[in-house]
């Protein structure tokens, strides 16, 4: 009997980009990169997205392109709204990450020859005990209740998993909508 016609897309998220040695086996070519928030400036965003995108149109010109993960990170107790004139928020506050999200979701939705993104993630997760070791828990300031939403009232951001935990999240471990999540959503509305 003959094989049944494939109908799903074989893609993966590539965290080797360029150097990909199986891209001719995908249908769509699909990059993981953080700009702004693991590699490059945050001022750096949209043309790393413009950079990748046409080498990928360039070297695959039949394959749709997609920025498969990217993000940035924010702890949801840090609203921060203070920032010095022309500089940045800081660096895991809730400003930064929408400011981060946003400008990779601009990218995405501007740029011709990117077909879609996957922002990573939708929801805050714990990382792991060793992080949680490494970096400490969240302090709360009372004792901890994990069936109700509670806020930290200090965590590190002196180490890669603050808390133990991805807080990449459009929302955080509640379901707490970030100010990223609001922004996100608007851009897709307007788009």
């Amino acid at each position: 009997a003959a094989a049944p016609p494939q109908h799903r897309l074989v893609s993966w998220a590539s965290s080797e980009k360029t150097k990909d040695v199986c891209l001719d086996s995908a249908d769509v070519v699909a990059f993981n990169q953080y700009p702004g928030w693991y590699t490059e400036s945050y001022d750096a965003v949209n043309s790393t997205w413009v950079n990748l995108s046409s080498w990928a149109e360039a070297h695959f010109p039949s394959k749709p392109f997609m920025i498969s993960e990217t993000g940035g990170g924010a702890i949801f107790e840090w609203k921060n709204e203070t920032k010095a004139p022309s500089k940045l928020p800081p660096r895991w506050s809730q400003q930064y990450q929408t400011l981060l999200v946003s400008a990779d979701v601009r990218s995405a939705l501007s740029i011709p020859h990117v077909a879609g993104i996957s922002l990573w993630q939708f929801s805050d997760i714990k990382a792991d005990d060793a992080s949680t070791e490494r970096c400490g828990p969240c302090v709360y300031k009372v004792p901890y209740n994990a069936s109700e939403p509670m806020d930290c009232a200090f965590v590190s951001v002196r180490c890669f998993r603050p808390g133990g935990e991805n807080h990449k999240g459009l929302v955080d471990l509640w379901r707490r909508k970030k100010e990223a999540f609001g922004a996100v959503k608007a851009l897709y509305a307007a788009h």
